[in-house]
């Protein structure tokens, strides 16, 4: 079998080294500099699956392809959980077998590679140096030590979020928690008592005192997140607490003045709510005096290779991989992409393809394939 794989692979144009047991081949393997090592699963001396194991361990970017006649789920399962590049079925059929081939020496290419895997995930933070991140970061610089309520607009997946937090950190409550009020779960049932609290004996079941969340963002900030989804009723009482900025707590007698900031973010038409009676006008008109809109990914495509790469550090630390850098090709198709999920629909691709690849490098098939099973 050894013989007669190195005739097809000479023919293809490599040059080739063979061995006739495990043993042999792991120490020429561990030695020398190959692109691509082949390996049967029983051999004498050293099994295939401890070829794969151990090279992984010495050189985790070689690519080991395991061949073997003993076809079983838990072979094929094990074989890739210890890091073989990819797994085949004896006979192979030599055209499949040599694509196959070039495919793991284009990924084993080492010029692709990032830093070493991070131990923790690196902070998310906003990335882009585009003219359109650019002016995000000047909006965020010029409102958040101000102490206004600040809407920040955009498609669902911009990062809205970020930019939220951006405006928190760098503004005088830094270092103290958002509160976070989603606004589509907010219990309509229980909205007074969600939003202001109440005091014991209040009404049936309420047995304690209970904070609600303007409360307890007293020196904080407030995060309505997609503040287009509430409700008529609590949009009132939003629109109150801005005007007055104290709340009583349901039960209760006593004014209470807080020091809170409100940041809102929605990916909504809020326009088109306002003229469809869904959205107040007098809290629209409030929410719009300090707006920062977050263009669609398909408006900056020139941030997309930065964000891969900050994808890949987080993502890559997330599952304990080494980290990867895309082919060109595969950087140039995600460039042309629509992205209607925007950087949160390609984070799910990055994800997919650094799954298939682990660690090595990441080929325009593998990316596509990830965006077409993400869509």
């Amino acid at each position: 079998m050894a013989a007669t794989l190195k005739q097809l692979c000479v023919s293809a144009g490599y040059e080739v080294s063979t061995a006739t047991s495990g043993t042999e081949g792991l120490a020429a393997a561990a030695k020398g500099d190959f692109h691509v090592v082949v390996t049967d699963l029983k051999m004498p001396g050293t099994s295939g699956m401890e070829v794969i194991e151990r090279l992984h361990a010495a050189k985790p970017l070689l690519p080991v392809i395991l061949m073997t006649g003993h076809h079983t789920a838990n072979t094929a399962i094990q074989a890739i959980k210890l890091g073989a590049y990819d797994y085949v079925v004896k006979p192979p059929v030599p055209d499949e077998l040599l694509a196959l081939i070039k495919k793991a020496v284009a990924a084993g290419k080492p010029a692709f590679l990032l830093e070493p895997v991070e131990a923790t995930f690196p902070k998310e933070t906003i990335i882009g140096s585009s003219r359109v991140m650019q002016d995000v970061c000047k909006e965020i610089g010029r409102l958040a030590p101000l102490p206004v309520t600040v809407l920040i607009r955009g498609e669902t997946g911009t990062g809205k979020e970020l930019v939220a937090n951006a405006i928190h950190e760098h503004s005088e409550r830094a270092g103290r928690p958002f509160v976070e009020v989603d606004c589509a779960r907010l219990p309509e049932t229980a909205l007074e008592s969600e939003l202001f609290g109440h005091e014991r004996g209040a009404f049936p079941g309420a047995d304690t005192r209970r904070i609600g969340r303007f409360e307890q963002a007293n020196h904080r900030t407030s995060f309505f997140d997609e503040i287009g989804d509430l409700s008529p009723r609590a949009q009132a009482e939003l629109m109150g607490f801005l005007q007055e900025h104290a709340i009583q707590r349901c039960g209760g007698t006593d004014l209470i003045p807080l020091d809170v900031r409100v940041i809102a973010v929605t990916h909504d038409n809020l326009e088109q709510a306002m003229a469809e009676g869904r959205f107040r006008a007098d809290l629209y008109r409030r929410l719009n005096e300090a707006v920062i809109t977050i263009q669609p990914l398909r408006e900056h495509r020139e941030d997309i290779p930065d964000l891969v790469r900050m994808l890949i550090r987080r993502c890559s630390a997330e599952f304990g991989l080494c980290p990867s850098m895309p082919t060109d090709d595969a950087m140039a198709w995600l460039q042309e992409q629509p992205w209607p999920g925007n950087v949160r629909e390609l984070r799910n691709v990055i994800r997919r393809a650094l799954l298939r690849a682990r660690g090595h490098l990441i080929t325009r098939e593998m990316i596509a394939g990830g965006a077409m099973r993400s869509n």
